[in-house]
């Protein structure tokens, strides 16, 4: 899991947390039966308090330590509050249902920066110490006693068939009304209920596994670690989870669980070994201070996958300390009534008071001044907020729902691109306003308007194709105006994309790229003004990659000045964009399409900066502020205006 969080390649190392479920339902189970066998019963005062000082002190300074960071390192403009709000789920057993309210999906975006992200796991897990003791007590006296483990074994079943039936619910791609799906959902202790039984089903049966002998052992232990590893590397983000996949690593943990029951076999003395087992014992602080780590590193060095590897290393040091001097002594220690009250007291008081003073901080950070203007800055164009982004042909939308200024008698404006085109689409409905033109816009975010065959990775993009050819046929039909055609340059630049004529001939050669890319918006201009068209070319607007920029990542108390205030100059530029650039203004040459250089426009004596007159110039590193394309509208009235 920890592995899987650092960005190492190990696509599904998420499933570690499904292998913990099945060895604390095996854990939990083996103590409860001991202590049934000896006593009679279950003691559930003294048992929820081992497991309230076992898990919750340390817990507790995590999510102090974590809020902290979060006021220091995250924005006001939301993660500050979803932080504070998990911590609060987290020391109340709910930190699951908060983040399935708050932070979304956890293979989302905004799940990477929720610090307090790992702690739904823990609430699960104690969601089920609070069910489980009570309904194993409940079949143990049921049953006789030479029968005992009867009603265990039916209850246990029922669970174990029931969840996975609601696991796999959730994981057939069916549409469900948003109170089914958090209760069939990722985070859902009834989808994960079954993991926990299969490990306390082992529990159960426990010394009768040694029947297997040896050599059954040892098949059992092998066929686990196949079965754990194949997990890791056929298991990832893409396959619907949990569900029938579930199987394979929590088998896997099943059978090495039964391997080490039933002999003493050469994996299961490695898994015992010195070493093994001072990881283990300290695993659950490693846990815990990971992940914030990971998060605050991400958060100030974007896309630096070094940083986020020594973050995570770092991390085992106040792991190490936390196991140390809290995990051990508050487990350890006789403590006398009034001290333990007093220690409770304090474990669950401090997290609620540090994540209340954050929630009640958080506003008043997002009201200055600068964070304001970064607030405007962060905020969707009008291309995505009315759902004109969606990848469909120009003329598609029903009802007239992407033109702008539809009453307008003049010239039809028409926007086309990726994401870039979203971008700039403010500027140009205003524009469109002051010359009584209307203003139809059909974006697609995961696709450049040019006709060639584009894929990631070897994953083509089948939809491109449709929203390009689907918007030249429009353009067959209809009222002449102007088609301005705005993309961002990546799409050619990115050595990770290749594009080709068809799926047959994809290239990744940059050269071969740029020539394929600059033919085929060569031949759509020309047919565009075939059809009485006037063609725009959007310029690509100035890039920051090498020190990326982020509206949301600047609204933070220590963001750093050098990637929230930047500048280039044009000879800068031209470094990274310049090909780019240089095919645009040829296009323009050629087939005389107007050429609006955004360059012009945002950049004064040579030199860009992210920071206009009074707002944010961008929203990320390649993307403008609504502010930017509102500045950019008296440039296109002027730009737009026909000879009288």
């Amino acid at each position: 899991m920890v592995t899987y969080h650092a960005g190492l390649p190990v696509g599904g190392g998420f499933v570690g947390v499904d292998m913990f479920f099945v060895i604390s339902g095996f854990v939990i189970t083996a103590m409860l039966e001991r202590e049934w066998s000896k006593h009679g019963r279950i003691r559930f005062g003294n048992f929820y308090l081992r497991r309230f000082r076992r898990l919750t002190p340390a817990l507790a300074v995590v999510v102090c330590v974590t809020l902290v960071g979060s006021l220091l390192f995250l924005s006001p403009l939301g993660p500050q509050q979803t932080a504070a709000y998990t911590g609060l789920g987290a020391m109340f057993i709910a930190a699951n249902a908060v983040i399935a309210g708050t932070t979304g999906g956890y293979f989302d975006a905004p799940a990477e920066s929720n610090p307090l992200l790992h702690t739904w796991s823990l609430s699960v897990e104690e969601q089920f110490y609070l069910v489980f003791p009570v309904l194993l007590a409940i079949a143990w006296l049921l049953g006789r006693r030479k029968v005992r483990h009867f009603w265990a074994y039916f209850f246990i079943a029922v669970i174990l068939g029931l969840s996975f039936f609601v696991a796999y619910l959730g994981s057939d791609g069916t549409e469900h009304s948003p109170f089914i799906s958090s209760l069939l959902g990722f985070y859902s202790p009834f989808s994960r209920a079954w993991e926990f039984a299969v490990g306390a089903l082992i529990a159960l049966i426990g010394a009768n596994w040694r029947r297997l002998g040896r050599a059954g052992g040892t098949v059992a232990t092998i066929l686990g670690v196949i079965a754990v590893f194949a997990s890791f590397w056929l298991i990832s983000s893409a396959t619907p989870f949990p569900g029938p996949w579930t199987l394979m690593p929590v088998l896997g943990t099943g059978l090495l669980l039964i391997g080490g029951l039933a002999s003493n076999t050469l994996i299961s003395r490695v898994l015992a070994s010195r070493p093994l087992l001072w990881v283990g014992d300290r695993s659950y602080s490693i846990y815990l201070w990971h992940w914030p780590f990971i998060v605050f590193a991400a958060t100030l060095w974007p896309d630096n996958f070094t940083a986020v590897l020594i973050a995570c290393a770092v991390s085992v040091i106040p792991a190490w300390a936390s196991y140390r001097w809290i995990e051990q002594p508050i487990r350890n220690r006789t403590f006398t009534r009034p001290r333990l009250t007093a220690t409770i007291l304090a474990t669950m008081l401090t997290p609620v008071v540090f994540a209340s003073l954050l929630i009640w901080a958080a506003p008043s950070l997002a009201a200055t001044s600068r964070s304001q203007q970064l607030t405007a800055a962060a905020e969707f164009h009008i291309d995505h907020r009315a759902g004109c982004d969606l990848g469909k042909p120009m003329g598609s939308y029903e009802g007239g729902a992407c033109i702008w200024n539809a009453q307008a008698t003049g010239e039809p404006i028409y926007l086309l691109g990726d994401s870039h085109a979203g971008a700039v689409s403010e500027g140009l409905i205003a524009a469109g306003k002051a010359l009584n033109r209307p203003v139809w816009i059909a974006v697609s975010s995961g696709c450049p308007f040019v006709d060639v065959a584009y894929a990631i990775d070897g994953q083509v993009f089948t939809g491109c194709g449709e929203y390009v050819r689907g918007s030249m046929d429009f353009f067959t039909e209809a009222s002449p105006g102007t088609v301005v055609i705005a993309n961002t340059g990546g799409w050619w630049q990115n050595p990770t994309i290749s594009t080709g004529t068809s799926r047959e001939d994809l290239s990744n050669d940059t050269v071969k790229k740029f020539a394929l890319t600059e033919s085929a918006l060569e031949g759509m201009i020309r047919s565009l003004d075939s059809f009485g068209n006037d063609v725009v070319i959007v310029q690509t607007i100035p890039g920051y990659r090498k020190l990326p920029f982020s509206a949301n990542q600047c609204v933070t108390l220590l963001s750093s000045s050098a990637s929230c205030e930047q500048t280039q100059t044009f000879v800068d530029l031209m470094e990274s964009q310049g090909t780019n650039r240089e095919m645009l203004t040829r296009l323009g040459n050629l087939t005389g399409a107007k050429y609006f250089d955004t360059w012009k426009y945002m950049c004064t004596n040579g030199v860009c900066a992210t920071n206009g007159p009074d707002f944010f110039r961008y929203r990320d590193s390649g993307h403008i502020s609504i502010g930017q394309s509102l500045a950019f509208a008296p440039h296109w009235v002027s730009f737009l205006r026909k000879p009288q």
